[in-house]
């Protein structure tokens, strides 16, 4: 069974519900609930692109700035552990 396209299948329980006997103000709803989540997911989808751009445009500020923060904390680092040693075996 091939897929149908959304226009359709609408049509298609649309007129499977007008069978039924359904109100038309209860398929006019669902007709509506069908075009609003399709807006909901055009919107979530731009907050997802927005959101990528705003991540990579935080990622390439750092620049070479994040690496020399790094290498400092780095040399910090070792600074405390060479005054470490040096005060334990100043101990023994």
């Amino acid at each position: 069974m091939r897929a149908l396209p959304n226009a359709v299948r609408t049509h298609l329980i649309l007129l499977r519900m007008k069978a039924r006997g359904v109100s038309a103000r209860r398929r006019e709803r669902i007709a509506v609930t069908q075009e609003d989540s399709k807006r909901i997911i055009r919107q979530w989808d731009r907050e997802i692109e927005d959101e990528i751009r705003r991540e990579a445009a935080r990622s390439a500020a750092g620049g070479p700035w994040k690496a020399v923060a790094w290498g400092a904390l780095w040399v910090l680092w070792l600074g405390l552990l060479a005054a470490l040693i040096a005060h334990t075996k100043a101990l023994g």
